[in-house]
């Protein structure tokens, strides 16, 4: 098995103080975006993603890392045929994550794949700064079934804007607020005029806005696809002004 040299996190960790160049950063965000449009595009949801969960191999401090993305323990297939191909019968009493949902049974599934590509969820309480207002928890205790569907793609790229914007910026994204006060960081993710309003006074320009924006919107319907950001990003002249933003 292939053994990588540290978790983004940590690797993040060892260039702060804006160590890392702009290309660097530019470098490990195209290839999150590519990840998870592989990912997407195959009909897998990851619904785990943090910065422990990309790893990271680089041979030096000024070379352009590789970047992969691992631990698929909660991911979910969302098509379908894919999901009816791969289930399996585990119904064992347990579950891998104490919050996991997931069809036990033939029956079960019927029902889980004519909802696809929605799915049911119950509050996620693992890296609250990643999670979207859909799965973030009301309080500590909050592990009942969501009472509404959510859309796993969807929320795949609201974590992966915020792991963008710590990557870009050299900082955890909702500055200012604790990922223990559930009350303020529901308030501020639930509305995207007050997710805006914390782009405009954190971001270093408007494109940086705009970039962000694409991922980080309340409803999980207005947030982009990981190949519609990817195209925008990869259109003339986006990732020169990104990164002119970035270097300050």
């Amino acid at each position: 098995m292939k053994r990588y040299d540290k978790t983004l996190k940590e690797y993040l960790k060892l260039h702060s103080r804006h160590r890392l160049s702009s290309q660097q950063r530019m470098h490990i965000i195209l290839q999150m975006l590519k990840s998870m449009r592989e990912s997407h595009q195959i009909g897998i949801a990851h619904r785990d993603l943090s910065s422990v969960n990309y790893m990271i191999d680089s041979k030096g401090m000024d070379d352009l890392p590789e970047l992969y993305l691992i631990d698929f323990g909660k991911a979910v297939f969302y098509d379908a045929e894919v999901a009816k191909k791969w289930w399996v019968d585990s119904d064992d009493g347990h579950e891998l994550y104490e919050d996991d949902v997931k069809p036990n049974s033939r029956e079960e599934l019927a029902i889980w794949c004519k909802n696809l590509p929605y799915c049911m969820a119950r509050p996620d309480h693992g890296y609250r700064f990643y999670r979207s207002i859909q799965t973030l928890p009301r309080t500590n205790r909050d592990h009942e079934l969501l009472p509404y569907l959510i859309d796993p793609a969807a929320e795949d790229i609201y974590s992966l804007g915020n792991i963008v914007w710590k990557t870009f910026l050299d900082i955890e994204p909702w500055p200012g607020i604790f990922d223990t006060d559930l009350k303020l960081l529901r308030e501020t993710v639930g509305k995207d005029a007050n997710i805006d309003a914390i782009l405009e006074k954190s971001m270093p320009g408007p494109m940086s806005i705009q970039f962000l924006k694409m991922f980080l919107r309340a409803k999980a319907e207005d947030r982009k696809s990981a190949d519609e950001i990817l195209r925008w990003i990869e259109s003339p002249g986006v990732q020169e002004e990104l990164m002119q933003e970035w270097s300050g």
